[in-house]
């Protein structure tokens, strides 16, 4: 492995270069995100991006004053959402997985009808009170808005996800403004159908993986300049950390990036990656102690760990089960499944994307042999924890709170929730920026980021149509 690393790149503690064309990929980004977003936005039909009528219900309560869920009988949360929501939920609750349903003519006007009542239903929100109201709280500013101009409930969807788009696309900017050699692959994974859907639909997910692109950036920028991190920075990666994971509990362990690849000294990287462990910890304690648990009728927490605990050992088949039959989902649905999982892209195109976004993990090899050859090893080992637990607490989370109790796989764990994973790779690829490229490097370099600025436009169009087929035209 060394040697072929060394046609590539060889140790020089000197050098320190950007990527020739780092430049030209962030341009494409600047470019093709935006694009991508507003195109999604307009042709993705309310409520049908994964979960959207949820996300928005729950930024609507946060402007009814309920920042918290409410506790209800026998466990969960609920919370004021208006009515208006409702009505809109009632015009597509027939569309997703029934092709036959499309967003007609009829339907959009009777969207566009539909205002604000001022009236609320205590609605379900035990599926997203679980998550802290932070990255909930742009959403609900932008409904809050259209409520004060006295927008429709339409318009007012539509600008919150406008506003949720330009948040996921400048905090990505300035993620890749910070990175180095791991730019093509962060641009590569940003704008991934799934990634940019993500950022252009109300829910916190777009903006989960933005932050997490943003936190390895600002690790790296310090590690590839080989300094201390300020405390200033401490201080903002910790409270990234802790956004990220109370955003999603799993995320949480990137934290443990911050003491693996921080050449700190003293005590405090050691106090950043604590705090949002804690931070975490404390809010999901919060939620359990209100009787948070199973999020449908058919898992039981309690039930499941007691046949855990009678088989430890069942653990490792169920595992491996779930990853043997379900490998291929997941690999699809993080390219790109849009809708409720229920607009797939065409085949040809998922397998040529994940040969694309395998072709830009070789800096990710290549930066480890430098970093193992250099004997830091704490930068590695704190990526491999991070995203060995982080995997972990998703399958297990849901095996406990949404697989049927003594089923053999875990349900419900889906492509996109391993995208803000994928910057740990990202901050393992951006190591390479301490080596210095053979000319053979260069080329092959180049090759690589052409291609991951030409692939959008291929991406762009065959998700448009998607879309257009799924949703608008019959037959």
């Amino acid at each position: 492995m060394r040697d072929v690393a060394s046609l590539f790149y060889s140790v020089d503690s000197a050098h320190n270069s950007h990527k020739p064309d780092g430049g030209m990929l962030l341009a494409a980004y600047t470019l093709y995100l935006p694009l991508f977003a507003l195109l999604l936005i307009l042709f993705l039909p309310t409520f049908q991006g994964a979960d959207e009528p949820l996300h928005t219900s729950r930024a609507d309560a946060l402007t009814n004053g309920a920042i918290f869920g409410k506790p209800v009988p026998g466990g969960g949360f609920a919370g004021p959402v208006d009515n208006g929501i409702n009505e809109i939920s009632a015009i597509y609750a027939g569309m997703p997985f029934v092709y036959a349903e499309k967003a007609t003519g009829e339907r959009l006007s009777k969207e566009r009808a539909i205002g604000w009542s001022g009236l609320q239903t205590e609605a379900n929100l035990t599926a997203t009170s679980i998550y802290a109201p932070t990255l909930y709280a742009p959403s609900a500013l932008a409904i809050g808005v259209g409520k004060w101009l006295n927008l429709s409930v339409f318009d007012s969807l539509r600008l919150a996800r406008i506003v949720n788009a330009l948040l996921c696309f400048l905090i990505g900017w300035a993620a890749l403004k910070r990175l180095s050699a791991g730019r093509g692959l962060a641009v590569t994974v940003l704008l991934l159908p799934m990634a940019a859907s993500l950022s252009a639909h109300v829910t916190q997910d777009g903006l989960l993986i933005a932050l997490s692109m943003l936190f390895v950036a600002m690790i790296s920028s310090a590690f590839r300049e080989k300094r201390p991190l300020r405390v200033s920075e401490l201080i903002g990666l910790a409270v990234l950390a802790s956004i990220i994971g109370m955003g999603k509990m799993p995320y949480a362990l990137l934290a443990l990036l911050i003491a693996g690849f921080s050449s700190n000294s003293g005590w405090g990287k050691y106090v950043a990656t604590a705090v949002p462990l804690g931070a975490t910890a404390l809010w999901n304690l919060l939620v359990l102690s209100f009787g948070a648990g199973a999020l449908n009728s058919l898992a039981d927490p309690s039930a499941q760990l007691s046949l855990l605990r009678a088989d430890p050992l069942k653990v490792f088949s169920i595992a491996w089960d779930t990853l043997s039959l379900r490998w291929g989902f997941y690999l699809s649905s993080m390219v790109g499944n849009l809708g409720w999982l229920d607009t797939p892209l065409p085949k040809l195109f998922v397998g040529a994307t994940l040969v694309l976004l395998a072709a830009s993990l070789v800096p990710v090899v290549i930066g480890l042999v430098g970093l193992f050859r250099a004997r830091q090893f704490g930068g590695p080992l704190s990526a491999f924890g991070a995203l060995t637990l982080s995997f972990g607490l998703i399958f297990g989370a849901l095996y406990m709170t949404w697989t049927p109790v003594g089923h053999g796989i875990v349900e419900g764990v889906q492509g996109r929730y391993f995208l803000p994973l994928l910057s740990i790779f990202v901050l393992l690829a951006d190591q390479t920026s301490n080596l210095h490229r053979s000319r053979i490097g260069l080329v092959t370099g180049r090759v690589l980021a052409a291609a991951q600025m030409a692939w959008p436009v291929l991406s762009i169009a065959i998700t448009v149509r998607a879309l257009v087929w799924r949703y608008y035209i019959s037959g």
